[in-house]
């Protein structure tokens, strides 16, 4: 947990807290909805099956939200704050209010057989997003169940996850605000840079490379849960 704590960038953060929590109770897969103005939205993905383990595509981001109602699993969880743990997605407990939306393993020939989903709470009891645990793993990489262990381990962790989520989205917010109000200076006058930590000077004598732009969103096809 030490380690979450020093990463400030949202992005290798969140991938950082999603193998963890995977690693915890070998899960071939998992997704992290981040709640922003009110909405879910989902910002990473893990999935051992369809993106392999090496490595390479085991992240991707998406654009797609959302609401914090009773109507997905995902925003069941963040409505009420109570984790949730579902053997088989295809066959919900009778009167649960949400659905499970198999779009996504229609497209990728992915099979979702049971989640483990618990709201990101910090100590303050905000709750700043929620983590979905997919396909556990026995020792010989068959699928398993959860069991309420598993359900316990999970809570632990994502609740000390959601604390170091909150001040890397504030660290991203402050710097964020800092970039503008320096695109708001006089363009012949100092001005400031942003870097990987922060912001920097800048000196119209400088020369060097162009600055890169920030990575853009790509899409595959999300989860929604």
């Amino acid at each position: 947990m030490e380690k979450l704590s020093h990463i400030k960038d949202v992005h290798a953060l969140l991938d950082e807290v999603l193998l963890r929590a995977r690693q915890l109770i070998r899960a071939d897969a998992g997704s992290i909805y981040l709640i922003e103005n009110n909405v879910l939205n989902f910002s990473y993905i893990h999935n051992d099956t369809l993106f392999g383990a090496s490595g390479v595509n085991r992240y991707l981001y998406a654009s797609q939200t959302l609401p914090v109602d009773n109507h997905s699993l995902a925003g069941y969880v963040a409505l009420t704050g109570k984790p949730l743990m579902v053997d088989d997605a295809y066959h919900l407990p009778a009167g649960m209010p949400f659905t499970f939306n198999d779009a996504f393993d229609h497209r990728s020939g992915y099979r979702t057989q049971s989640i483990l989903a618990t709201p990101l709470v910090t100590s303050n009891h905000k709750t700043v997003g929620v983590m979905q645990i997919i396909n556990p793993q026995n020792d010989d990489g068959q699928s398993a169940t959860f069991t309420p262990g598993d359900l316990l381990l999970l809570s632990y962790f994502a609740n000390n996850a959601a604390a170091a989520i909150e001040r890397a989205l504030l660290t991203r917010e402050i710097i964020l605000r800092m970039i503008k109000m320096c695109e708001l200076r006089d363009p012949k006058e100092t001005g400031c840079m942003p870097t990987g930590s922060g912001l920097m000077p800048r000196r119209s004598t400088i020369s060097g490379p162009s600055s890169k732009a920030l990575p853009t969103t790509r899409s595959s096809g999300p989860k929604t849960c």
